[in-house]
């Protein structure tokens, strides 16, 4: 158990990681617009690259570790996303910054899908779910110390230095997992594992197949539309409607609310796995289902009211909303057979990040803009409470999925037995 402990400290801390590559360059590219003279488009292009790419390979990259193995697809997947950031740093031009921008999309694109899978692999269902919350953590943590960490670095050693050492730590953590790997995790038997396996195609419909699996991507997608809605236009919404400082904007949100968002995930992680047995992938998806709706009222009066429901009903909302992660990643890890586990995973976290940062802060300036136009007082604030308001399409959506599993619960590990 101490080896799977171990491996499980050194995916969060690649977890932490990635969330501070995926960040960093929205950190420095007011320098980097500077140094090289880049225009807005140009700045914009930049960034967005990112994402197009990793909604591109992500589901092929998963693929990967599905036929060899984790071990292959998680530290080559922080060696190329670590060795590009750190070759951001010596870029000379747009072309060359926005090629290796697009390469360190194409490594994080295989690193959360296949580290999930692996944590089934490690962990027993009776702790599986507070590895998945401790995992989980990096995103809220990567998020609060990224911001700040960065930036100091950035301060000492200008932004190109600072890309060479986010690069440089990544490389080295992707050495020390593929090297550890083998002495601690469970060998993954590729003839057995790939045995009569369908192709890439048919194993995306095969998902589609699993009852609940549609439902829950469906109930993700929408929390991540919701999700970004709001978080995204909470700076803005803050600053405009309850006049508090830029500094006091972040400083509030980076450690306040994202500190609400740690505990939520740790505390769930230790509740799933005292689920009973019986029925325990329903009764996740009902908690999840639960916790999803319950941020709705929690997200609109701060909204909609006044300072004092500000200040402390946001950081209900923000626990709230991270209580859905550790049960939803444990499902999906029991609703999937083990060689599809990681392109089931890539499914989810793609369309989650793709809709959530392509729809839902577009959807919120568009509905303010229109509100605007018909001189509705408090445009942002509506539009905002529209997107919060989905959270219940999501809620619904996870009921649906808890009503499937419970009436047809998979049992792949007895399948697996049952096969001549």
């Amino acid at each position: 158990m101490m080896k799977a402990i171990f491996l499980l400290g050194l995916l969060l801390f690649g977890n932490i990681l990635h969330i501070i590559d995926r960040n960093v360059m929205s950190l420095f590219m007011p320098a980097i617009r500077d140094d090289m003279m880049l225009s807005a488009t140009e700045s914009g292009l930049i960034i967005s690259s990112f994402v197009v790419v990793l909604s591109i390979v992500a589901i092929p990259i998963a693929r990967l570790a599905d036929t060899h193995g984790p071990r292959v697809v998680i530290a080559g997947a922080l060696f190329v996303w670590s060795a590009a950031t750190f070759l951001c740093g010596s870029a000379d031009g747009f072309v060359s910054l926005f090629g290796f921008r697009m390469s360190v999309g194409a490594g994080e694109a295989g690193f959360p899908p296949a580290a999930l899978a692996a944590l089934a692999l490690l962990f027993p269902p009776q702790q599986l779910g507070r590895a998945i919350a401790v995992f989980t953590l990096g995103a809220s943590v990567g998020q609060v110390l990224g911001f700040y960490i960065s930036g100091q670095v950035q301060a000492e050693l200008g932004w190109r230095g600072a890309f060479h050492l986010l690069g440089a730590i990544g490389i080295g953590l992707a050495a020390v997992i593929w090297l550890v790997w083998p002495h601690c995790a469970p060998k993954h038997n590729v003839s057995e594992a790939t045995k009569a396996r369908p192709g890439f195609f048919e194993t995306f419909k095969f998902l589609f197949t699993i009852p609940g699996y549609t439902t829950i991507l469906i109930a993700a997608v929408v929390h991540a539309v919701s999700a970004y809605a709001v978080v995204q236009w909470m700076p803005t919404f803050l600053h405009d409607y309850h006049d508090m400082p830029i500094e006091d904007v972040g400083t509030y949100m980076g450690l306040v609310l994202s500190v609400a968002g740690v505990a939520g995930a740790v505390v769930t992680g230790f509740v799933i796995d005292r689920i009973s047995l019986d029925h325990k992938l329903s009764r996740c998806m009902y908690f999840s289902s639960i916790s999803v709706a319950l941020t709705v009222p929690f997200y609109l009066g701060p909204l909609l009211l006044d300072d004092f429901v500000t200040k402390h009903a946001l950081i209900v909302a923000w626990f709230l909303s991270s209580v859905y992660y550790a049960p939803t990643y444990f499902v999906l890890q029991g609703m999937v057979p083990v060689e599809n586990r990681a392109s089931a995973n890539a499914v989810v976290l793609t369309s989650f990040t793709v809709a959530g940062l392509g729809l839902g802060p577009v959807m919120v300036g568009a509905i303010s803009d229109f509100l605007t136009s018909l001189n509705v007082g408090s445009s942002l604030a509506w539009a905002m409470s529209v997107g919060a308001s989905l959270n219940l399409v999501a809620a619904a959506f996870f009921y649906m999925t808890s009503k499937r599993l419970k009436a047809s619960p998979p049992n792949w590990e007895a399948a697996a037995q049952a096969t001549p």
